[in-house]
């Protein structure tokens, strides 16, 4: 009888411990994100290749970049002042990935030439696909800047975020800002 209900018990905690560990980005970062900001007059988005598509506020600025290995979108909201706000950046970048760890590899060296301070690193799930990301810091503009890096591979290319914050003031809130745009992002391939 003792032994069932340490089976029991044992069961039940590898439930709840499952269950808490929770393996988002906003988790693997320890961001705080509990109110979300009520986003209205959406505009959709789509990139020219039809890789990725996204709403974003119709007022803010925008820019498309386009060439034969990547499609990407910029976006801010430049009616505040660019330590009160974030700039978001999407593409595709068609590349061919070995592996996990040469993919990393990579990336890593390109932002260790960047002269950047890596604050934090790992893996995540979206939609059920183990994607990375690098936060860093830097100085950029005269400001200091922190970096938030979203890779999610495929087989022959992958998708990219980078999320920039400037300045010191609420950094944990404008990021949290961005991951709700994170979040709406819709991959096509």
């Amino acid at each position: 009888m003792k032994s069932f209900f340490k089976t029991r018990y044992a069961i039940i905690l590898c439930i709840l411990l499952a269950n808490c560990s929770k393996n988002d980005l906003q988790s693997k970062l320890n961001f705080q994100c509990n109110e979300k900001n009520k986003l209205e007059a959406l505009k959709k988005l789509t990139d020219v290749k039809n890789t990725f598509s996204i709403e974003i506020p119709k007022n803010w600025k925008r820019e498309f970049y386009v060439s034969s290995e990547e499609s990407r979108l910029y976006f801010a909201d430049t009616t505040r002042a660019l330590s009160d706000a974030f700039i978001f950046d999407i593409g595709y970048l068609q590349k061919t990935q070995r592996s996990d760890s040469s993919f990393l590899s990579e990336i890593k060296k390109e932002l260790d030439t960047e002269h950047r301070i890596f604050l934090q690193s790992g893996s995540f799930l979206r939609d059920d696909e183990k994607s990375y990301f690098f936060l860093t810091s830097s100085v950029e503009f005269g400001l200091t800047a922190q970096n938030l890096w979203i890779y999610i591979p495929r087989k022959t290319f992958f998708y990219h975020v980078k999320i920039d914050v400037y300045g010191n003031e609420n950094m944990e809130t404008r990021f949290c800002e961005a991951l709700q745009f994170f979040h709406r992002i819709s991959f096509h391939k």
